[in-house]
């Protein structure tokens, strides 16, 4: 966008943008967001990934905004998710349990059912 802002200075903008194939509205929005860097933005991001980190990197965007609203700060769920996809932090939850199964029958737990799970009278 420098070029562009340079050769202004020579010929008309609509003519420069034209030699670009780039529209004005485009120009002008460059402009506008090279000059302004959200400084709330950040301190937010910087709270959000300071509980992230509190909480061992499993608090996921729910319980951040919880914990934000115990300290007095009002943000919403989908706020705190684009911060956290900013600063690229992702909720770590435990895995799954993986439970054993059983290969060989126990020998000394007696089978009494044999299988037999509809019986017609007690044996």
């Amino acid at each position: 966008m420098t070029l562009v802002s340079n050769l202004r200075e020579l010929a008309p903008l609509n003519l420069v943008c034209e030699l670009f194939h780039t529209k004005r509205s485009s120009y002008y929005a460059r402009c506008q967001s090279a000059q302004e860097t959200d400084v709330d933005r950040l301190v937010l991001r910087a709270v959000v990934k300071e509980e992230h980190r509190m909480r061992r990197g499993s608090a996921g965007s729910r319980s951040i905004v919880s914990m934000l609203a115990k300290d007095g700060i009002q943000i919403g769920r989908f706020k705190v998710r684009r911060l956290m996809k900013e600063a690229k932090i992702v909720s770590k939850q435990p895995g799954t349990h993986k439970y054993k199964t059983a290969l060989d029958e126990r020998l000394e737990i007696p089978n009494t059912l044999d299988r037999e799970f509809n019986v017609i009278h007690p044996k």
